[in-house]
């Protein structure tokens, strides 16, 4: 699953994969070691994408390595109906555009 940030870690290229309570998850793209790692994501900026190994908080082979169970996992993927934890922008989009508007509109035709 494609999040569409990377970022780069000395030589590695790394994919965001999940953003859970605060904490961001990466796979590594170019490298074997380490699989999976995880970093802050408030340091995480849109402009910035060379960052410096101090800022991982966990790093491993698995993503429970990397800090997060299964079953969390699970709950954020699209292919369990458990529970649910995704969000779905689009809708929140779309929402807060519909109920942005007030009042009514008429529109006439000739």
């Amino acid at each position: 699953m494609i999040y569409g940030r990377i970022i780069i870690i000395n030589t590695n290229y790394y994919n965001k994969i999940m953003d859970i309570n605060g904490i961001s998850y990466f796979c590594n793209l170019n490298g074997i070691s380490p699989r999976f790692i995880s970093m802050p994501s408030e340091v995480l900026d849109r402009k910035v994408f060379n960052y410096s190994e101090k800022l991982i908080i966990a790093k491993g082979q698995t993503l429970a390595d990397a800090g997060i169970s299964l079953e969390e996992t699970l709950e954020y993927t699209p292919f369990t109906k458990t529970v649910d934890r995704r969000t779905n922008y689009y809708k929140q989009n779309k929402k807060n555009k519909f109920n942005s508007k007030t009042g009514s509109v008429t529109i006439e035709f000739e």
